[in-house]
């Protein structure tokens, strides 16, 4: 890494609602840690009127020696400008020449898997990380299940799968706004999902499978009742399942990275409570797939997103105060062995692992994009050997796990526990 840089960090793109909470709670942590960091966009003025005592850098996409001049000045550039199948490709090759670190809040997997396929030697090469999904997509589903598969090696046992079900409610039964720029990812995403499919099978990439040890767990789809929650659930349509499958990988192709954790097979669903909001999923999820189909069905998903998301996306900003009375949890079910002398038969122990925190699309997002970034830093800062740093292109529970990121996300509001262990 060169070591003469003006910034440690700079926030790319801090003019929206998750830049400038990712602004807001970083200054405080520059504050407690000495960092010096500066914000960067299209419009520096802008930038200036909202954080006047921040240094304002120019840099715009359509300009790619813009974006270069701007990693060039810093260790670290944290990309908050989607969708990044648009704008973040030249941010990452900006980032591998100027050998600066790189993260985002991405949750497209098809961007992402482009990356690291494309990218992937050169950044090692280099020596410095790209991690994408350093938000509410993916890093609680990613380190719950890396938690729960640790907690089996902890009483001598394997973990075979785990499931993730995620909980997003409001506390003062309230309704509850997504991202824009998430519903904006999500309708690209369905759009090119027949050209990446082909992708993955021209490339190879995450089309391995991890070996199976036990009973292979069976993947649902549309909703079912699950009593242990009183909800309904459905598979996850965000980034998750793409990204926990490509850490198992990793660990499957990667055996000495932490040999207490072997590839395990991963789901992720969310839970819906009333069926009311299964007929509502239900009726709205068929209208956008149809939609979906024609040029002009994507463009009334764009304009009219409230419309036909019954408010849960709007093109208008929440206010803060929306924010605050909305909360998530994740309950991850791991299911294994007690002993490696039971593998392969009937599962014997069940995981039950909790991973809480603030709204995600805007809080808990901002508060752990600025702690991923922080701990995979500290970490490296830390390591006498540069083979012991984390470089590459990494998934974001690859990049983080062994580092201080939950003690960093204890502290900052977020609960992360193994709850309990069950003979089953």
């Amino acid at each position: 890494m060169v070591k003469e840089r003006e910034y440690d960090v700079v926030v790319f793109g801090a003019t929206g609602v998750t830049g400038s909470q990712v602004a807001k709670y970083l200054k405080d942590v520059a504050e407690k840690e000495n960092l010096v960091w500066a914000v960067a966009g299209r419009r520096p003025a802008e930038l200036k009127k909202l954080f006047p005592n921040v240094p304002a850098l120019y840099a715009n996409c359509d300009e790619p020696s813009s974006i270069v001049q701007m990693c060039s000045q810093t260790h670290a550039v944290l990309n908050l400008v989607g969708p990044f199948r648009y704008y973040g490709r030249v941010v990452v090759e900006s980032c591998i020449k100027a050998k600066t670190n790189y993260f985002d809040v991405c949750g497209e997997p098809e961007f992402m898997e482009k990356v690291a396929y494309e990218f992937g030697e050169q950044a090692k090469k280099n020596g410095i990380v790209i991690v994408s999904a350093c938000g509410f997509d993916s890093v609680p589903a990613d380190i719950g299940v890396l938690t729960t598969q640790a907690a089996f090696s902890k009483v001598g046992g394997v973990c075979n799968s785990v499931e993730a079900y995620i909980k997003v409610q409001s506390t003062k039964n309230r309704p509850m706004r997504g991202n824009y720029a998430t519903w904006w990812s999500l309708i690209e995403s369905v759009a090119s999902a027949s050209d990446f499919r082909k992708w993955r099978k021209t490339t190879g990439c995450n089309e391995k499978h991890v070996k199976v040890i036990g009973p292979k767990l069976e993947k649902q789809q549309g909703f079912r009742w699950k009593e242990r929650f009183s909800a309904w659930v459905t598979p996850f349509m965000g980034a998750d399942a793409s990204v926990m499958k490509r850490t198992q990988l990793f660990l499957q192709d990667n055996p000495s990275y932490d040999k207490s954790l072997s590839a395990i097979q991963t789901a992720a669903y969310f839970q819906v409570e009333t069926r009311k909001n299964v007929f509502l999923f239900s009726l709205f999820g068929a209208i956008f797939f149809i939609l979906m189909k024609f040029a002009f069905g994507r463009k009334l998903l764009l304009d009219f997103p409230q419309f036909f998301t019954y408010g849960a996306f709007q093109k208008t900003p929440p206010k803060e105060e929306d924010l605050e009375h909305v909360v998530f949890q994740s309950t991850f079910i791991g299911k294994g062995y007690s002993d490696k002398s039971k593998v392969g038969g009937p599962e014997n122990l069940e995981v039950l692992t909790l991973f809480s925190g603030p709204e995600p699309g805007y809080l808990a997002t901002s508060r752990i994009l600025i702690h991923s970034y922080r701990a995979v830093t500290t970490f490296n800062e830390a390591q006498q050997e540069e083979k012991d740093k984390k470089t590459g292109v990494l998934t974001p529970g690859i990049a983080v796990w062994g580092t201080d990121l939950l003690t960093r996300l204890r502290s900052s509001g977020f609960v992360i526990h193994v709850k309990k262990y069950t003979q089953i």
